[in-house]
């Protein structure tokens, strides 16, 4: 479930590519005759560096649900094994169904490791 800081970095991410797009279609038809020179380049630079605030955000979100994702599946890995261990044999030896302890060497024992 996405968290509120989730959300704010996703719409930051949006609102930074919006204004790269926009800027981009701007460009490209309506001011393209009036971005002469010096206008012309600091116009471009604005927009790429939306645009690479665009993935810097998209990258820094990656890296956090990744990490996420990482704990949770360690997280769900040791509930699982702490609800399994209460119902495997105990250590000593492995039990056979008549409650005896199955030695090593005893044909009853599956070797099939």
């Amino acid at each position: 479930m996405l968290s509120l800081s989730d959300i704010r970095r996703r719409q930051f991410g949006l609102v930074f590519l919006g204004i790269a797009l926009i800027q981009l279609l701007l460009g490209f038809t309506l001011l393209r005759a009036s971005l002469d020179g010096l206008w012309f380049l600091i116009y471009w630079l604005f927009c790429m560096g939306f645009t690479v605030a665009a993935l810097v955000v998209a990258v820094m979100d990656m890296f956090i649900v990744r990490g996420r994702i990482r704990r949770e599946r360690r997280e769900l890995a040791q509930t699982t094994v702490k609800s399994i261990l209460p119902h495997l044999p105990r250590q000593a030896g492995i039990q056979g169904g008549d409650g005896t302890s199955l030695d090593a060497d005893d044909p009853r024992r599956d070797n099939r490791n």
